[in-house]
């Protein structure tokens, strides 16, 4: 069924679209992240240091929020 092959060649290109953008985007954490610790290291060990001391409860809170900002952001950025 030439209906079939089509659909399913859209679907394998809309998967590869989405891992391209996955990965472009894991790219971009890791270059926010070395220049971070690359133009602020004694910064970055101390923001580590307290991450340890903080408590579980708080750094759920703090991540959870962060991925929903991430979220609105991407949302609005690709509609």
């Amino acid at each position: 069924n030439v209906t079939g092959a089509t659909c399913a060649a859209r679907a394998l290109s809309v998967a590869a679209a989405a891992m391209e953008d996955f990965l472009a985007a894991l790219g971009l954490v890791f270059v926010i992240e070395g220049l971070v610790f690359a133009a602020f290291p004694a910064h970055a060990k101390r923001a580590m240091a307290s991450v340890m001391e903080t408590p579980e409860g708080s750094l759920r809170l703090i991540g959870l929020g962060s991925a929903v900002v991430g979220l609105i952001v991407v949302w609005l950025v690709r509609g």
